[in-house]
């Protein structure tokens, strides 16, 4: 698949599994060489978020993302392949949400950063023909390039889906830092806070996940 190709960018939450494990090696693979899905990265989930809390004695996730081109070569079985994701993860469901990017380019810098966020957040649909709510969606993302003390990577943020349906309105933020104590130091400061306050109102629920990621070569 071409480096700047338009692609659905999956991030895959698994439980109970570990990097390498010879299953997930396997659908690694098959990701890659049935479903044309050759931009792939991974990494342990990081204890980080306060709305992900850890659970002693229990292994953190493992976030999969998994770059699909837009049209899925002819004859790959996406629906078997997710049957067996799920069959992977310790709770038979894994995790999942989809964004399309018109370039696989636009969410690499978060995906090679040191530090990977992703940040989603449910927006009530009702509200989302307010333009003050768009607007705001959006500059939740773009405001981190003026992050006061540096530090943010870059990335992109889109409108996707997630295995859950109570999730109707999803936005999904990449965004890539130079470090955690980049991450938090901007987490706290006005600018950070200011579009999400707008959104407070609009917005059903709202979470991250932190990581770091490595980009998989043995597919």
């Amino acid at each position: 698949m071409p480096a700047d190709s338009p692609i659905v960018s999956a991030i895959v939450v698994l439980h109970g599994v570990s990097a390498a494990d010879e299953r997930f090696v396997a659908l690694r693979r098959t990701a890659a060489q049935q479903g044309g899905a050759t931009e792939q990265y991974y990494g342990e989930e990081k204890p980080w978020s306060q709305w992900r809390p850890v659970v002693e004695g229990v292994p953190q996730p493992l976030i999969w993302v998994i770059q699909w081109p837009k049209v899925l070569p002819t004859g790959f079985d996406k629906a078997g392949f997710r049957e067996a994701v799920n069959a992977l993860d310790a709770n038979g469901a894994a995790e999942s949400y989809s964004t399309p990017f018109d370039n696989a380019a636009l969410p690499r810098p978060s995906l090679t950063a040191p530090t990977t966020e992703f940040g989603f957040l449910v927006i009530d649909p009702a509200r989302l023909s307010d333009p003050v709510i768009v607007k705001a969606a959006e500059k939740t993302f773009t405001d981190c390039y003026d992050a006061p003390d540096g530090g943010f990577s870059g990335g992109h943020w889109g409108q996707g889906t997630s295995h859950d349906p109570t999730h109707d309105r999803l936005f999904t933020y990449y965004m890539g830092f130079e470090s955690l104590e980049a991450c938090t130091k901007y987490s706290k400061t006005e600018l950070y806070a200011l579009e999400l306050i707008t959104l407070k109102p609009a917005t059903k629920n709202a979470w991250a996940i932190w990581t770091v990621l490595e980009r998989a070569s043995d597919i």
